[in-house]
Order: structure tokens, then sequence, then C-alpha cells
């Protein structure tokens, strides 16, 4: 089978791990066939909605052809979690009943395709599909491949990870995080990697989270301060040297209250974690078993 023109190669012996819920998120609201509301466009048969569907099964059948081993799908639970609770302005699950029907559907059609889909009886109350696809690539011996068009899963880019983003046909690894994150998010001198994308967005901010940023860091001021930076700190001690820094220059110029004080007070560890969406130590192990043989042959064969 060939590759189709312009899809990148994915490592050999890659398993795929798609973020489900923001396909569909995404996808669902695609403007419908010659410019029709997408949530007109429904089942002859039953009335149901179905343009997220359609969607989602052409994005899998484009990965089909990048010809990965084993592909897994994760959902979202359908609970708030604790990132709600530890920050008012997250957002908040929506219920909508036009994506909860259409959500239902791929998770009863594609076991019969052999793609497990985790999370989508909610045995995982509270957690976001990026949480279990972090738990999952951790313990990844096989080549690892995140399928997704969220930004925030950049972070977990490592040897052995990549993340690819199928509107863009854009695949990142550890190769090229470095130059990626310099040219779309943190202009800076220093050498980046994965894990920097984390410490990005818990300082500037992401509107489509309803996470506020630090006032006063911005790209362009944070990749300074990054290039002060001592390398091989964990997040949490980068957070703590950004504070220092920032409160050191605030402190300089006269300014009051210190943005450094902030940063401290709000990014502690155990806290800040949670909410830029890094691995989570407390999910529970994760059984990537279909949870029913195929039916047919598998979608990526």
């Amino acid at each position: 089978m060939k590759i189709a023109h312009g899809l990148p190669l994915l490592p050999p012996g890659s398993t795929c791990y798609i973020d489900l819920t923001g396909f569909l998120h995404r996808l669902a609201y695609m403007p419908g066939p010659r410019g029709l509301d997408p949530r007109q466009v429904t089942s002859r048969v039953t009335g149901e909605p179905t343009w997220g569907l359609v969607g989602t099964f052409n994005q899998l059948s484009t990965l089909a052809k990048q010809r990965p081993a084993r592909v897994i799908a994760f959902a979202d639970s359908s609970r708030d979690g604790f990132r709600a609770e530890l920050l008012p302005t997250y957002k908040r699950k929506t219920g909508s009943p036009y994506l909860r029907q259409q959500f239902h559907r791929l998770a009863q059609c594609l076991p019969h395709l052999g793609i497990a889909v985790i999370g989508a009886r909610d045995e995982f109350p509270g957690m976001e599909a990026e949480d279990l696809i972090a738990k999952a690539v951790q313990s990844s011996r096989n080549p690892a491949v995140i399928v997704s068009y969220d930004k925030d899963l950049l972070q977990l880019v490592k040897t052995n990870v990549s993340h690819y983003n199928p509107q863009k046909r854009q695949l990142v690894t550890a190769a090229n995080i470095d130059a990626h994150l310099k040219q779309g998010f943190l202009p800076t001198n220093a050498r980046l990697t994965g894990p920097d994308m984390a410490v990005f967005l818990a300082c500037t901010g992401d509107d489509s989270d309803g996470i506020k940023p630090i006032g006063g860091i911005g790209p362009v001021t944070l990749g300074q301060y990054y290039e002060k930076l001592r390398e091989g700190l964990t997040n949490p001690d980068k957070l703590d040297a950004l504070a220092a820094l920032d409160l050191e220059v605030k402190k300089d110029a006269g300014q009051k209250p210190p943005i450094g004080a902030r940063l401290t007070s709000i990014f502690k560890p155990r806290t800040w974690i949670p909410v830029v969406r890094v691995t989570l130590s407390w999910v529970p192990s994760l059984s990537l078993v279909p949870t029913r043989k195929p039916s047919g042959r598998c979608l990526w064969i």
C-alpha cells in the first residue's frame, strides 16, 4: 500500500494513541456539505446527527494509510475533574446531546474495527483523554504516536513518543520538537523539549481551556527568562527559577505587585501539574486490549 501524498511516514511498528474526544469536538462542527449546518447532517434511518462520525471515520481511514501497527482511542470522562476544582475558570463539561449521541455511536463501532476505546464508559471518572494518553505512553515500549489536534499533548514528545496533527499533517518528534516549539510558541535561544510546552501554557495561559495568563509574562519575556535557566531542571524547578527571575526583574524595575510572587503561589508542585496536563501518576493502570474481537479486517491493515 502506498502512503497518500503529503502524509508523513510513521515510525515502524507505531502504536497510535488517538484523542477521540478532541477528534469529535473538532470534526462535528466543521461545515457540512455545501455549507450546511453540521447539526442538520443526520441519518436517513434514525435521524441521528452523523457529521462528526463522517469526519472521524475519514480521518481514521487516512491514518490507516500510514500503516500504524495498532490504534487505540481515548475518551474524556463525562464528569468535571480535579482541574475544575483547582481552577474556577477551567472549561466545564457541556453535556451536548449533539456530541453525546455521536460519541456513543463511535464507542459502539470502533471496537468492531479493532480499535479499543478507553474511557468511553466513564471507567476513569473526572479524567480527560489527554490524561489517559499520558499514562499510556509513559509505559509504552513500542514507538508511540499521539494523534491529536491539541497542542497540549506536545509536552509528551520525547524519545519514542511523537505527536501527529492530522489537520496539519505534521509529525513532531524528539528530533524536531525544539524547532517546532520555537517557531510556533516560544521564541528563545535556549534548547526546548516537550515538557517545556507545559511551562509555556502555565505561564501564558490557554483561552480554549479557560486558563488565564500570568500577567506580564508573554512568549517573548518567557523566552528571555529561559535563556537564563540552567539545563536539566524539572518543570517544577523551572517554575521556581522563573518565579525568582521575574521577581528580581520586577523588583529592579520598581513594579508592584511582583509577578514572581504570584507565579510561585499559583504554580506550587501538585497544584500546577494537573492544570497543564502532564502525566498523572495516580491514573490506574490501563488495559489496552480491545474490548471485543475485531470483526473482519482491522482498520489499519
